[in-house]
């Protein structure tokens, strides 16, 4: 042994460091607390034997508690090896105080010191240098209480009592000697059970972990076997005659016969490593079940026996893993098939417990059945009933010991039942209803990747098909498989969509080119790295690829796809033998489109390939859509952008004309008075030469004083009217200017609280001498009363005079009149302009608060009093509309609203 080689001080040493100090500190506890125990029974003890000295003595015992208590609860996690000492010394010492302090040395209390040394080595392990020191003390202690104490006592019974003393002390430490190197001997020995047992786990999971790989290595071979003979099977290569097809369907049978052995040697491996994870869900067992029986149909029919499938009414959902309860079933229903002759019977039959809850299947045969001794026997690992080398019927004995594995792993249990050889035999199972395993989210994932667990069983139409008990089969190294047929420049012509192939395994490479080569222009890689070199450079329409390749593997090549903004649409299928579930949502999480086991149906690739590469043209396809819709609609916002500006030149070139045509009224007429002005002042003038020089020469010189003037006050007359033409018209441009810069720039509006009833009346009476001067009457209708509002008085007061004034001009003669109303409401204050005119032509009214549209004659109106108007109303939140009068005429109102009084607020 290793610690033969080791000093004794080194392995107490590493004891102690491993092992030794925990349960030193763990049985320190129990220590502890039977030393207080046994402290509370002794104070009676105490009080009957020694009552004048009971408060010393529970004095020392409680002195001894508090001691003990404190190596419960700190020093014995701090120091373990001192506090198991310094336990057993304190208690020692608390018995000699005892013996001392009773001045009798020879009394019965020395049992307690007898009790410490036998108790040290049982309760607690301590060490041999440790009952050294507490012994010493016990066996020298009681001797010094004796010869410091002044009593008589019996001298014979403190010598007897001595001994016994010192012959338990000895006790004690050849006990501590002897357990502590079991302990440690122990300890030694269970390390070495230990280095032993990782060492054949680490060897038993490589050993799962090669034989994993074998059997995975073994599936690829076998999809290059299996494939190609079911496209020969299928007739996609042309007629296969009956010699040849019997001897090809040979040759699938047995090929299936070893995919299912090595499916469940796999199977086997994940049980022995406790990887097999199952993931139950809420399943009706008869959906299980009748595609099982179904697919079996075929097979009883062959060799004429009856199958029938039976599942109770009262038989309810549980939660089990779909793929595990199939491969159970298969399994028995195989074996029924194998053991029953023909003209035999095979049933399967699913009650509700009526023990537990929970369902139980029996399959029955009337097959050879079995020896009452071998009803246990059948489920052992690779056990044969019949093993002579005469036996009749094939096998591995895996099948039913895996079955019984996967149904034990459910929580259930699985039997046989027979009455001996000859009278049949019943394969029965109990499942409990249990509880589901997996989430919403992992039942879609896995509901998807169901039928790829199970293409090792189901056949090119879907059903299961059975291991067949017909000719060996002959061994082939394997199939030759074609290179593609079509031509690149064929593939032109046809415009095929194009794929990516990516395996590491030429066989395969060439197998999944020649199954796709009708349907699609190929390009092939041989790791991931060139897989992703094509597919920037041939932008196929689908990429497949393998798992496992050297450089990159299949899923950081999805990765590396699905992350290119350019490549990301392109659709991307996993075909690989690893068919974990772990594995299929590993690629999907990593982007893959699909994922695919091997071995696979021909037709099933095929029909997979052709459905993503038809999602990936229908992309593309949208994807031109859009891009000429996306043209298109660039250009209508080019178009767009056109008749915006088409339409902002024509309504700047409109503001330009009705801005001319406004200032080149008044402008013409203050240029045509100027001109008039200029001859009318020169005539003045040259009245005032000649009136003050009549030497002057001119045509007034002959005129007389009067004459002068008189054509002088003429003159004077002609230019005070055309000064006050030309004042008219400079009036008029600046009024144009002014609300020009209003409507352009509009000033700040100053917010106050604005009592209307005022504003109202003061704007009136502004307007009123003009009214009155062109026999017009006003008539005032303002309510008492009426709230104030929030807003900018002189606004208001403006929107107001530029009403009545339109109102003014819109009566034309004499005896017309103008009302205005001013009522409130819950809603707010209204204001009414009223006029008895003619009021707004039908054309006009749509128009009418549009900037420089007017009605009026030239020189007249702007066409912006109204649009300002507007927009001051608007901005106190209210509008300004009109309204055709009854009577005819025409109505402005205005409305603003009342402030809300607990938002009100003013600045």
């Amino acid at each position: 042994m290793e610690s033969a080689n080791v000093s004794w001080d080194a392995r107490q040493a590493e004891y102690w460091r491993l092992e030794g100090r925990s349960t030193a500190t763990s049985q320190l506890r129990g220590t502890c607390l039977f030393i207080l125990i046994c402290q509370v029974a002794f104070v009676g003890l105490d009080y009957w034997a020694f009552p004048a000295w009971f408060e010393t003595f529970f004095g020392l015992r409680l002195a001894v508690d508090v001691y003990v208590l404190a190596v419960l609860f700190k020093w014995r996690f701090e120091h373990p090896g001192f506090s198991q000492v310094g336990v057993a010394a304190a208690v020692a010492a608390e018995i000699l105080a005892m013996i001392y302090a009773s001045g009798q040395p020879d009394t019965l209390y020395f049992a307690g010191l007898i009790i410490v040394l036998v108790g040290m080595p049982v309760l607690q392990p301590i060490s041999v240098r440790g009952s050294l020191a507490v012994s010493a003390f016990c066996v020298g202690g009681f001797p010094l209480s004796a010869l410091l104490s002044d009593a008589s006592f019996d001298q014979r019974a403190f010598v007897i009592q001595s001994i016994f003393i010192l012959a338990g002390a000895l006790e004690s430490v050849f006990s501590c000697d002897a357990l502590s190197k079991n302990r440690i001997v122990t300890f030694e020995q269970r390390r070495e059970i230990e280095q032993a047992r990782d060492k054949l786990a680490t060897l038993d999971e490589a050993k799962n972990r090669f034989s994993a790989n074998v059997h995975h290595e073994l599936r690829t071979p076998l999809t290059l076997i299996l494939t190609p003979l079911e496209t020969l099977l299928a007739g996609e290569h042309g007629a296969v005659g009956s010699s040849f097809g019997k001897t090809l369907r040979t040759m699938q049978v047995n090929g299936r016969r070893l995919l299912k052995l090595i499916n469940d040697l796999l199977d086997l491996a994940k049980l022995e490593s406790e990887r097999f994870d199952l993931k139950r869900r809420e399943t009706r067992i008869e959906r299980v079940l009748d595609p099982i029986v179904e697919g079996a149909g075929p097979t009883a029919e062959r060799k004429q026996v009856a199958l029938r499938a039976d599942v109770a009414e009262d038989v309810g959902p549980i939660c089990v893993d779909r793929d595990a309860l199939e491969k159970v079933v298969t399994n028995l229903l195989g074996n029924a098939l194998k053991f029953t002759p023909a003209g035999g019977e095979i049933s399967v039959e699913v009650i509700r417990s009526p023990e537990e809850e929970g369902v139980i299947v029996r399959v029955r045969d009337t097959g050879i059945g079995l020896e009452p001794a071998d009803l246990s026997r059948v489920f052992d690992r690779f056990a044969q009933v019949d093993a002579s080398p005469t036996r009749q019927h094939g096998g591995t004995g895996i099948g039913l010991s895996l079955a019984k594995e996967l149904v034990e792993l459910h929580g259930g249990r699985m039997w046989a039942e027979s009455e001996g050889l000859g009278t049949g035999t019943s394969m029965l199972f109990f499942l409990p209803v249990g509880l589901p395993d997996v989430s919403a989210e992992e039942v879609v994932v896995s509901e998807e990747g169901r039928p790829e667990d199970l293409a090792t069983a189901i056949a090119g139409s879907g059903r299961l098909r059975f291991e067949e008990e017909e000719a060996a089969a002959g061994h082939t190294d394997g199939v030759p498989v074609s290179k593609p047929t079509v031509s690149a420049d064929e593939a032109e012509r046809l415009d095929l969509p194009r794929v990516v192939i990516a395996d590491d395994n030429p066989d395969m490479r060439d197998l999944l080119a020649f199954i796709l080569s009708p349907d699609f222009r190929v390009e092939t890689a041989k790791n991931g790295r060139e897989a992703l070199e094509a597919v920037r450079r041939f932008d196929p329409h689908l990429v497949v690829t393998d798992l496992m390749m050297p450089e990159m593997t299949g899923t950081e090549l999805c990765r590396a796809i699905k992350s290119d903004p350019r490549l990301q649409g392109i659709p991307v299928m996993l075909v690989s033998s690893k068919a974990e579930s772990e594995m299929k949502i590993e690629g999907l999480e990593k982007g893959a489109d699909d994922y695919v086991t091997k071995p696979f149906h021909p037709r099933e690739l095929k029909a997979r390939a052709r459905g993503l590469a038809r999602i990936r043209l229908l992309q593309e396809a949208l994807e031109g859509r859009n891009e000429e819709l996306e043209k298109t609609l660039a250009e209508l916002k080019a178009a767009e952008a056109q008749l915006v500006e088409s339409e902002r030149l024509a309504a700047v070139g409109e503001v330009a004309a009705g801005i001319a045509h406004e200032v080149n009224n008044p402008l013409n007429f203050a240029l045509n008075a100027v001109r008039t002005l200029r001859a009318e002042v020169k005539t003045l003038v040259e009245c005032a030469l000649a009136e003050s020089s009549p030497e002057a020469r001119s045509g007034l010189a002959e005129m007389s004083s009067d004459q002068r003037r008189e054509e002088a006050s003429t003159s004077a007359e002609v230019v005070e009217e055309l000064g006050e033409i030309v004042l008219q018209g400079l009036e008029r441009t600046r009024s144009l200017v002014q609300d020009l810069k209003g409507f352009a720039s509009p000033k700040q509006t100053v917010w106050d609280d604005v009592d209307l009833t005022a504003c109202v009346q003061s704007s009136l009476d502004l307007v009123a001498p003009t009214l009155s001067e062109k026999g017009i009457e006003l008539v005032r209708r303002i309510e008492e009363d009426v709230p104030s509002i929030v807003g900018d008085t002189k606004e208001i007061a403006q929107v107001v005079l530029n009403l009545v004034r339109n109102a003014m001009e819109a009566v034309a003669t004499p005896g017309g009149v103008v009302e205005v109303s001013l009522v409130s409401s819950r809603e707010g204050v209204h204001v009414v302009v009223q006029d008895d005119g003619p009021g707004v032509a039908p054309e006009m009214v749509e128009r009418m608060f549009e900037a420089f549209v007017t009605d009026k004659p030239a020189g007249v109106g702007t066409g912006l009093g109204l649009p300002i108007s507007r927009r001051i109303i608007r901005s106190h939140g209210g509008e300004l509309s009109y309204t055709a009068a009854e009577e005819g005429g025409a109505a402005f109102r205005f409305s603003i609203p009342l402030p809300d009084p607990a938002d009100r607020s003013i600045g």
